[in-house]
């Protein structure tokens, strides 16, 4: 018996010649249904540690082991030999599509077994198996620009400005079938703007988008939304979806030509919770609250959280608010915290982010390093947009998203005078400016950099009424945002513009 089985191993030994036949396949007809994987133009490849023990030049490189669809049913399969000398070894490998596409998850993996022929499963291009129903959907965008809406710099000025929804169709997410990105003001509810967008895509899965305001050069980020990107999910076919109304995080560029005062308010009444240890603590061993963020006036976000980072009075990187009835606090003990903070001169516009510390008699945690970040989890916080206003008043509940911003309008005045906008915006590297003088008067137009330094003086000195047109060359200047302010009187006016060379 021993005999005869020496025999069979020598015979089965002898058929494959030292060489185990392995068979890879995929089934791309999901990846084909879902129009990422076209099998007309589309190419797709196993890679993985078997590839130089097949003799190829290198491993998970190259393209040697390119899989073939020979019966037309969307299974691609190919074949490596592999020397008997790595019997019960393991190998990893994945199929990469496209040349460069690899497929998602871990690694797949076999061992070589002792035969001749090893045909591997049948696996799905990153295991996704799930044939969805492809569907129209109807989406209907709104958005809210109520805090950014206006004229001049720090604002949506529509008659200058565009938004635009984005996205819809990034990464074979879906296709946009008709319908206008650009949003359009609708009458009710006042500065809203509406767009419908019919997209194709799979039932339950979902396609993301992003807000992006035009022309870029007048806000941060290019224009896009300073967030992650927004989603929405296909319903059944035919569904019409209406998107619940945006709150757009775009920042607008504006510097103010005055200060600016910004009360912070944040009601510590209403069981406050530390957000390091989820625990409600007692309002009544409060010892101090203070706020930090994304700005100069509210530290910049530096310190590290601690009773130190309080020290400097205004110029902190904790600026300490107060229940006494004093800098803009209006009621004494009534366990809201505040304190009137002021951007000063030249201050940039835009979003703000911010948050609350809060230090008391038992806190648990101790004295450790940033104890006082302890108004949200990572991630969390307040935000207001900042842009030009006689007052910004900001009303916050400790630990809670939502955030109440007030803005009072600069004092009604008339504007006599007239500085338009300079044109062309960008410009390079002459650009002109129109003014409109109605009475005689000392009149000056200057022009001032990024740093509110001055540049150079356009018009100084007595002027007659009329419209004065100036030509200014920014030859020698570098590309860059610079603003332009007419002054007389008691009257002054700020613009900008941007050269680009």
């Amino acid at each position: 018996m021993k005999k005869v089985l020496l025999l069979i191993n020598f015979f089965i030994l002898t058929i494959f010649a030292g060489q185990v036949s392995v068979t890879f396949r995929v089934n791309m007809k999901v990846q084909i249904q879902k129009g990422l994987f076209n099998k007309s133009t589309d190419s797709i490849f196993a890679r993985g540690s078997f590839q130089l023990p097949a003799g190829d030049a290198m491993n998970w490189a190259g393209f040697t082991y390119k899989m073939e669809d020979g019966d037309n049913d969307s299974i691609y399969t190919v074949t490596a030999s592999i020397p008997a000398t790595w019997i019960d070894s393991s190998f990893s490998f994945k199929f990469v599509k496209k040349d460069n596409s690899w497929e998602t998850g871990p690694n797949r993996t076999f061992t070589l077994k002792n035969a001749p022929v090893q045909i591997l499963p049948v696996l799905y291009f990153s295991n996704d198996s799930i044939n969805k129903q492809l569907v129209t959907n109807t989406f209907v965008f709104t958005v809210d620009m109520r805090s950014l809406f206006g004229t001049g710099d720090g604002y949506f000025n529509p008659n200058r400005d565009s938004l635009l929804v984005m996205g819809l169709d990034w990464d074979n997410q879906g296709t946009i079938i008709s319908g206008n990105r650009k949003l359009h003001e609708i009458p009710i509810p006042v500065k809203r703007f509406r767009t419908t967008l019919v997209v194709r895509g799979f039932e339950s899965d979902s396609t993301s988008f992003k807000l992006k305001a035009f022309p870029d050069v007048y806000y941060l980020n290019s224009g896009w939304e300073i967030r992650d990107n927004r989603w929405v999910k296909y319903r059944s076919d035919g569904d019409t979806v209406m998107v619940p109304e945006i709150w757009p995080e775009l920042n607008p560029i504006a510097v103010t030509s005055f200060p600016v005062p910004v009360l912070f308010q944040v009601d510590m009444g209403k069981n406050p919770i530390n957000a390091k240890t989820n625990v409600i603590f007692d309002p009544n061993k409060i010892l101090f609250v203070g706020v930090k963020g994304g700005a100069k006036p509210i530290g910049n976000w530096a310190g590290n959280w601690v009773t130190t980072d309080t020290i400097g009075g205004d110029t902190a990187k904790m600026i300490v608010l107060n229940d006494k009835g004093l800098d803009g606090d209006i009621t004494a003990n009534d366990k809201i915290y505040s304190k009137k903070i002021i951007w000063p001169i030249y201050s940039q516009g835009g979003i703000i982010e911010y948050k609350y510390g809060c230090h008391y008699t038992d806190d648990t945690v101790g004295v450790t390093s940033a104890y006082l970040d302890n108004e949200f989890a990572p991630g969390g916080g307040h935000r207001f947009t900042f842009f030009p206003a006689e007052l910004i008043t900001l009303s916050d509940r400790f630990g809670t998203f939502v955030d109440v911003a007030e803005y009072r309008p600069l004092p009604a005045k008339t504007i006599d005078f007239v500085l338009e906008q300079n044109y062309p915006n960008p410009f390079n590297p002459t650009t002109t400016f129109n003014v409109v003088i109605p009475k005689e008067g000392n009149v000056s137009l200057k022009i001032y950099n990024i740093m509110g330094q001055e540049v150079t003086t356009l018009i100084s000195g007595v002027q007659k009424p009329g419209k004065v047109k100036v030509t200014f060359n920014g030859y020698g200047m570098a590309s860059g945002v610079y603003f332009y302010r007419l002054e007389a009187g008691n009257v002054s006016i700020t613009r900008k513009m941007m050269l680009m060379k």
